[in-house]
């Protein structure tokens, strides 16, 4: 469902919370095609505000008799964005149904995508999760539904202000694993060309009679002898039950579909390491499994944020970050 058009500018799209699945996808056109004869559907008008780089703040403080400042923590704001929509339609009907498209996918209720598309690939694209955080002014010089065309100032709010792209991902299964000492060990490959931190997750297969007993690299931490640092989950199993993993530190890192109690045995061991920004050179984290069987599975997930909706920074960079 939605306006499809080869000559879309971005995307706006209505995506199920549970699921994933797209349920409208919009494809709006670019401010040159507003007015055109017969034309039914979204463009994009001028004067696009906060959707390039990250809002953020660094502190500044000065203490008594210092020279100069020290600077503090930077800061990452919410996303606050403005841009302008136009919706036009041949006939009123065609209008109001226009009219409807937007305002399902676009509202302060919930939240949808505004997704970016390279000019060069269509393949390649960056997505911003938005959501609408004030009615867009009504004013207008004829009476809505006696008009076929308006335009909307709609300011946004980006709580999560990254831009995503498809994320890395690697599947496998206990049977691609090298058997080791009481367990199966693989080096999984990675890489992070974005200019922000990579944070891991981990998504199990679904669990069965067999108790599996998984453990993770921390990021890329390594001991001082040069081994991964591994954290341990506790042991799971039991039909229709799986397991996910996220890394990002405010998160909660073990969930369980069977909502049981299973993070409360974590005992407090937690992931505390990123994935450097501006690293796309492929190498390998490890991940071991004692237990289980060959059809035990799992996937690594790596989502690809990015401070712009397009271009990035020089992996040389990399080198400026010393912690």
């Amino acid at each position: 469902m939605g306006i499809s058009n080869p000559g879309r500018e971005v995307q706006l799209i209505l995506r199920h919370p549970k699921t994933g699945a797209d349920l409208i996808v919009l494809d709006v056109l670019p401010k040159k095609a507003l007015g055109a004869v017969g034309f039914q559907g979204i463009t994009l008008g001028d004067d696009v505000e906060g959707l390039y780089k990250l809002q953020t703040a660094t502190p500044v403080k000065s203490w008594a008799y210092q020279d100069g400042g020290s600077l503090g923590v930077r800061r990452v704001e919410p996303r606050s964005a403005t841009i302008t929509l136009h919706t036009q339609a041949a006939t009123s009907s065609a209008f109001a149904d226009v009219e409807s498209l937007l305002w399902s996918v676009l509202s302060d209720k919930w939240d949808c995508y505004y997704r970016a598309i390279d000019p060069d690939d269509p393949e390649l694209w960056r997505e911003l999760r938005i959501r609408l955080i004030e009615t867009p002014p009504d004013k207008t010089a004829k009476l809505q539904g006696a008009t076929t065309h308006l335009s909307h100032t709609c300011k946004l709010i980006a709580v999560d202000p990254f831009w995503y792209s498809e994320p890395v991902t690697f599947n496998f299964t206990r049977a691609d694993m090298t058997a080791v000492g009481g367990g199966y060990e693989i080096d999984v490959p990675i890489k992070n060309p974005t200019d922000q931190l990579g944070f891991i997750e981990w998504n199990s297969g679904e669990l069965g009679t067999a108790t599996e007993t998984w453990s993770f690299q921390d990021g890329e931490a390594t001991t001082s002898g040069g081994a991964p640092v591994m954290i341990p989950l506790p042991p799971l199993s039991g039909a229709n039950k799986t397991f996910w993993v996220q890394t990002y530190p405010d998160r909660w890192q073990l969930w369980v579909k069977d909502q049981g109690q299973d993070w409360a045995r974590m005992n407090s061991r937690t992931f505390t390491k990123a994935i450097a920004a501006n690293t796309p050179d492929p190498r390998t984290i490890r991940a071991r499994l004692v237990g289980g069987d060959a059809a035990s599975s799992m996937m690594l997930t790596l989502p690809q944020r990015w401070d712009r909706p397009f271009g990035g920074e020089l992996p040389i960079v990399a080198a400026m970050v010393t912690a």
